[in-house]
């Protein structure tokens, strides 16, 4: 009796360290799948961050791209406006062939300066290319716009090599021209700060279109 009641608890004892031993195994096999799945989310998690930051890293590059194209138009419209406003159109008098008559030809200067003036006039013929400005104002005189230039000594010796007619288109044309370009009502010419005597005529006085 005593024999079987021991083999009883034997396989009592042996049957609860089974189970017990099936149940760590079972815990174990959860856990392990558990941390899988917790891994598995972690990587998908990673991937769905790291393709957020490409989607936006692509994003500011596209509108970076865009403010550059931007930026660079401006500048083209800004520089080609820049230059159009520089281009001037001005009408250049000088003798017709028979020295009867005033001709003008439209002649388009980089700027409305008065050496540009002065040097589509010589392109004219008017004047010599060598002939210099010495001094250049326009200024509201007596209520009228008056321009006031002063050449250096090789225009008064240039005119003065002229004969009457060729002076009088000589000094139209420059009357002419300069008013004409700068939208004035009168001119006065001198040479070295003085009056300019020629022989032929004295111009101490402002003097209107020809």
């Amino acid at each position: 009796m005593k024999k079987r009641i021991f083999i009883i608890t034997i396989l009592s004892i042996a049957m609860l360290t089974a189970c017990n031993e099936s149940g760590k195994t079972n815990d174990i096999s959860k856990n392990g799948q558990d941390k899988k799945q917790e891994e598995k989310l972690e990587i998908n998690t990673k991937k769905d961050s790291d393709k957020e930051e490409a989607k936006e890293a692509k994003e500011e590059k596209e509108t970076q791209d865009n403010d550059t194209t931007s930026e660079s138009d401006e500048n083209k419209e800004s520089k080609s406006e820049t230059e159009t406003k520089k281009d001037v159109t001005i009408s250049v008098f000088y003798s017709n062939d028979d020295a009867t008559a005033f001709t003008a030809d439209m002649v388009k200067i980089k700027e409305l300066t008065p050496e540009n003036v002065l040097n589509a006039l010589a392109d004219k013929g008017v004047i010599d290319k060598d002939i210099k400005i010495n001094k250049f104002e326009v200024s509201e005189i007596d209520g009228m716009q008056s321009i006031n230039i002063d050449f250096d000594q090789k225009f008064k010796e240039y005119i003065m090599s002229c004969g009457s007619t060729q002076e009088y288109y000589v000094v139209g044309g420059i009357c002419n021209t300069f008013i004409k370009a700068y939208r004035a009502d009168r001119i006065k010419i001198t040479v070295d700060g003085n009056c300019l005597e020629t022989g032929h005529n004295d111009y101490p006085d402002y003097m209107f279109e020809f």
